[in-house]
Formats: C-alpha cells, sequence, structure tokens
C-alpha cells in the first residue's frame, strides 16, 4: 500500500506542477493513406470548437487562439476562483466578487464533455459542485467558470479517491484554453467528406509538424450512392479511331491511357473513368449529366418519371410488382423487357420494375435501321448530339432516372440501396449497360448478352457467328462512333473484359448458354470476358463478387437453365437481401484459354483503400 500512495503521490506531482494558461498554437498536415495532400479538411480542437481551420490545398493546417485575451493578473477587479478543494465527491471552490451567472463543465482527457452545469447569480464565499458518479479512472479537465473568468483544473480520478490541482488559474474569455501540457491534454477532431472522420491526441497545445492520416470513407456498401463516383477523375483527350494502334490481344485493364500501371487500389477508381470514357467515345455514345429536374411518384404498383433539361421536357413511367414474401421497402429488379430471371428472383421477396424503354427511345427495326434518321424519341429530343448516343445508352440513361425517383421519393415502398438488373439476349445488353453506368445498381445480371454486352468483341469476331457488322449495321444498339472497329476489334483500345471489371467491386452474375442452339451469343467469349474481369477483382479483393454461368448445354436461348438457381439465389442473397452467400464461381460450358488472349500479368496492388464495405448497410 506504501509503494502504491508513492505512486499516486508522484502522478499527482508531475501532472499538477507544469505550467498553466498554455496559448493553443497547432500546425501540420492533412494526408490520406497514400500520402495525398487532403484539401478542404475542417480541423476542430475537441474541447472549444471555436478554434478550428481547414487544411489547404497542400492539406496544410494551423490552428490557434482566435482571440487576443489575457490572464487575470488582478483578481480584486474580475470575479474568480480563489480556492479549490476535493472532498470525497464533491468538489468545493470560493469566489472572491459575485457573479451573474457561472457554470461547470468536465471534459475528459480527450476533450468529450463528461458533465456540465449552470448556475445564476452567485455570491461570493464557498460553493460545491458534485462530481458525477461512477468516473472511471484516468485525467479529467475541469472548467470553472464565474462571469467571464474561466478557471482550470486537472482531476485524476484513481477508483477511490479524486484529486484536484492546488493551484488556480483564472483567464478571462472561455475560448482560452488552460490545461497541462504534460499527457495526451486534448484531440484534434478531422472531417472531410469522403473521408472517416479522424480523432488525434495532443500532447501540447504548442505544437508544429502534426501528420493527421485520414482513411478513405469506404465509397461503395453493396452499390454507391451516386451515379458515377469517378466523375471527378480528369481522363486525358482520346484519340480518334484512326490514331488508334491495333492488339489482337486483350488490352491490359491495369495500363492507364498515358502508358503507365497503377500500383494501388486507389488508382482504380481514375483507371475506372478512363475505361467508362473510352466505352462512351467508341461503343455506346456519351451519356449525359443527370439532368437539371427529376421529379415523379412512387406507389405499390407504377413508378412516374417527369424530366426537365435542356428546356425540354419528357415523361415516362415503369411498372412496379411487389413480391408476396418480404415486406415494404423491398430490394427490387429492373426487368429490362423479357427476363426469365425475374420469376426466381421474385420468390425470394424482390420487387420487379418492369421498364418499357421504348418510351424513352424508339428502338430501329431489325436489318432495316438508317443510322442518319432512326434515333427517335423523347432522349434524342432532348439530347440533340452528333453523332447520336445509341440506343443502349439512351435506355441506361433513363433506368437511371427511375434511380433518381426511387432515391428521392420511393424509400417507404422500394429500397433504391438494394436494386438489380437484368435481362436477356438484346435485352441483356441493356442491363449489361444500365449497371455499367450507374454505380447505384447493387447487382447486375446479364443473360445470353452476345456483342454490346459482356461477350468480347474481338473473339466474337474471330470466333462467332454473330459479328460485330451484324451489332452495328443492323440495328441502333451501339453509337455511330464504333463504325472504324466493325470486323476491326483489335483497334479498338478496350474490350468487353474491361468493361466487366469497371462494375468491381459490386455484384455482377454474368448467365450464358453453351447449347449449340445459342451458340451464336459466343459463350466462350463471355467466360473470357469473365476471366480477364476477374483478375480486377482479384487485385482489388472483392473476387467473391463477380460470378459466371455458362454450363447448360441443352437450353434454348433465353429459356432459363436450373443451373444457375445457386449462384442467382446466392447473389440476390448477398446484394439484394444483404445476407449471406456463397459468390464468385466462375463455372463454363464453353471457354477459351486466358494464355490465348492475355499476354499481361496482373500487379499486386498497394493496399491503401477501403473500396467495399458492407456493415454499414441497414437491412
Amino acid at each position: 500500500m506504501k509503494k502504491k500512495g508513492s505512486l499516486i503521490t508522484l502522478l499527482i506531482c508531475t501532472i499538477f506542477s507544469t505550467g498553466w494558461g498554455v496559448e493553443v498554437s497547432l500546425s501540420g498536415t492533412v494526408k490520406d493513406a497514400s500520402g495525398a495532400a487532403i484539401a478542404q479538411a475542417a480541423v476542430t480542437l475537441a474541447s472549444d470548437t471555436s478554434i478550428n481551420a481547414v487544411s489547404s490545398a497542400d492539406g496544410k493546417f494551423s490552428i490557434s487562439n482566435v482571440f487576443v485575451m489575457k490572464r487575470n493578473k488582478d483578481r480584486t477587479l474580475l470575479p474568480g476562483v480563489d480556492g479549490i478543494s476535493i472532498k470525497g465527491n464533491r468538489l468545493q471552490y470560493s469566489i472572491t466578487l459575485p457573479a451573474d451567472h457561472g457554470s461547470i463543465t468536465l471534459f475528459s482527457s480527450l476533450g468529450k464533455k463528461t458533465a456540465s452545469v449552470r448556475f445564476g447569480k452567485m455570491e461570493p464565499g464557498w460553493h460545491q459542485f458534485v462530481l458525477p458518479d461512477g468516473l472511471a479512472a484516468g485525467f479529467y479537465l475541469i472548467d470553472i467558470t464565474i462571469g467571464e473568468v474561466t478557471s482550470t483544473q486537472n482531476l485524476l480520478v484513481t477508483g477511490n479517491h479524486i484529486y484536484v490541482s492546488n493551484t488556480v488559474s483564472g483567464v478571462k474569455n472561455t475560448a482560452w484554453i488552460s490545461r497541462s501540457a504534460a499527457a495526451a491534454v486534448d484531440t484534434l477532431i478531422v472531417k472531410k467528406t469522403g473521408f472517416t472522420t479522424t480523432k488525434q491526441a495532443i500532447t501540447s497545445y504548442k505544437q508544429t509538424g502534426i501528420t493527421i492520416v485520414m482513411k478513405n470513407q469506404p465509397v461503395y456498401a453493396y452499390a454507391a450512392t451516386v451515379e458515377n463516383t469517378c466523375s471527378d477523375c480528369n481522363v486525358p483527350e482520346l484519340p480518334d479511331a484512326s490514331k488508334l494502334t491495333k492488339n489482337s490481344k486483350l488490352p491490359n485493364p491495369f495500363k492507364k491511357i498515358d502508358g503507365t500501371i497503377i500500383t494501388k487500389k486507389s488508382e482504380w477508381r481514375c483507371r475506372r473513368q478512363e475505361i467508362l470514357k473510352q466505352a462512351m467515345k467508341y461503343i455506346y455514345g456519351e451519356k449525359p449529366e443527370p439532368p437539371e429536374v427529376v421529379t415523379g411518384t412512387v406507389n405499390s404498383t407504377k413508378i412516374t418519371v417527369h424530366v426537365e433539361d435542356k428546356g425540354k421536357k419528357m415523361d415516362f413511367s415503369a411498372d412496379i410488382k411487389l413480391p408476396s414474401t418480404g415486406k415494404a421497402p423491398y430490394p427490387a429488379i429492373i426487368s429490362m423487357g423479357y427476363s426469365p430471371v425475374v420469376s426466381k428472383v421474385a420468390s425470394q421477396g424482390v420487387a420487379t420494375i418492369t421498364y418499357n424503354y421504348s418510351k424513352v427511345a424508339t428502338p430501329g427495326e431489325d436489318r432495316k435501321v438508317n443510322r442518319n434518321t432512326d434515333f427517335k424519341g423523347p432522349f434524342y429530343d432532348m439530347y440533340v448530339t452528333n453523332p447520336p448516343a445509341g440506343n443502349m445508352m439512351a435506355w441506361a440513361w433513363g433506368a437511371s432516372r427511375i434511380v433518381d425517383v426511387l432515391q428521392k421519393f420511393g424509400g417507404d415502398i422500394i429500397d433504391y440501396r438494394r436494386l438489380a438488373v437484368t435481362g436477356c439476349s438484346r435485352d441483356g445488353k441493356d442491363a449489361f449497360a444500365v449497371g455499367l453506368f450507374d454505380e447505384r445498381i447493387a447487382l447486375t445480371i446479364p443473360q445470353e448478352t452476345s456483342l454490346g454486352g459482356i461477350v468480347a468483341y474481338r473473339i466474337a469476331d474471330a470466333q462467332c457467328s454473330e459479328k460485330t457488322q451484324y451489332n452495328y449495321k443492323d440495328q441502333i444498339w451501339l453509337c455511330n462512333s464504333f463504325a472504324p472497329f466493325v470486323q476491326n476489334t483489335s483497334q479498338l483500345p478496350i474490350d468487353a473484359h474491361e468493361l466487366v471489371a469497371t462494375f468491381a467491386p459490386r455484384g455482377l452474375y454474368g448467365i450464358d448458354n453453351s447449347s449449340s442452339s445459342a451458340s451464336q451469343m459466343c459463350p466462350q467469349a463471355g467466360n473470357m470476358s469473365f476471366q480477364g474481369g476477374r483478375e480486377v477483382y482479384n487485385a482489388l479483393g472483392c473476387d467473391s463478387n463477380l460470378t459466371y454461368n455458362s454450363t447448360p448445354t441443352n437450353t434454348s436461348h433465353c429459356i432459363y437453365s436450373e443451373n444457375y438457381t445457386k449462384s442467382l439465389t446466392a447473389c440476390v442473397n448477398k446484394f439484394l437481401l444483404h445476407q449471406s452467400g456463397e459468390t464468385g464461381k466462375i463455372e463454363a460450358g464453353t471457354h477459351e484459354e486466358k494464355k490465348d488472349w492475355i499476354d499481361w500479368t496482373t500487379p499486386t496492388l498497394v493496399d491503401d483503400t477501403d473500396i467495399y464495405e458492407t456493415d454499414n448497410v441497414s437491412k
């Protein structure tokens, strides 16, 4: 017991013998995990939020007292605390002059307010404050404000005893911080959108060279909350098709436009934007920015959408069918026309949204298209561009407006955070485009898409009966800018495996059919796209979110096979119901050898960011 008493005495002397009234002067740099500077981060002192700053473009910050303050040297001029002591759990203090008001606030060593009480008129003499019961052992700060003067003392709670500093310091204006600088005396709170709030203890109120490292806040919780999380990334100007070099192999998805290879997970974000911009320029056409006005309604049977942009207006709708199981707000699957997947998914408690996309853009007449005149419908009336976007992009844009309405107005019926999209054949291409260009889609299920969807363009032109010529010359699904790549896909700077990769880390379940009756859909090229795309999913640490199946060998085109059911059920459980699900299998009935199409190696990416999180999603 004697040793314990001596140790407590030593701690009290160490803590309470230092000087008081330390001026606040703190500076340093805010960085991310990769060492890049973070601008516009709010840095605030925990114990006094009036002492704060915002980091500059190079991540620098500097905070200090915002008022010119003077110590209370003459106690006869201002009311203040003349003495202080502890008796049991009562703090006793004496004031010298009457005051109109006062307060006592107790803080933990990290600046968290533990207790606070305000007083009215106070007379000279002794007063007391009963400390909260059950204070945990440790160091505390207590501020006693009498009128305009704040006196600050340190408390030490050992469990059985409470000790208080026997020196009193009066400071005019409560923005002055008076605290011992012998230990972690306060905390900096750092906030920035896109990053996890960071708390960093400081050992003194005068420090320079403070380095604060903020952790990137995960963007995805099964899906993102915005249409394109990468829209702020700068992409170099893309060359015309005639200036592109030929490459008969599947291009390296890790290779940026400038020729360098990404080395960190955080770099994938802007590499993704490069791939999407290339897809828009050379394959699909440009997706317009979100419109100026999107409003609508959602009830148990219908979604109405009203759009205003570029001085024009558009209205369309989609039908809703609620499931017989589950409860609102329901997860939902957007069906692009006919899909055999929908009925299976509905049985798991998922609502169906049937999107009549022809009301947004008019499909061209099969095999009789005129690319000069056939881009028609409200979308093309609103966005008059040359060249116009292909039908698939127009329909994907319309699906995004449905998601807008669900996000803004449909929360009581449909949970927009738990959306899927599906379709088969030409509608499978459309479903792929919807998920490709809108990250709010948690799970995309394209079925038997052939070219324009999950199938690698190079392999289809080399091996399959349905080639780029049919998908371009006989349809207006693709944009006019695809013309130089018809039967010339080796000049295309990207391929479908990279489009597959851009879904990472979201859920993507590709369904193909290896039956002879469906061979024109080129399942071997779909399988190779997923093999190539999986390299990116693997590098990012989310390979279990990419699933593929082309095992049926005796099923007609767009007819559902029970071969798909196990993975389909697991994907819905995981991405829509937020339950466990065994996903991530690549099962092929027809396939290609990777060595024949891939001549690049997958880099090991520095794990400098969390891009995927599920814990913060409520069921």
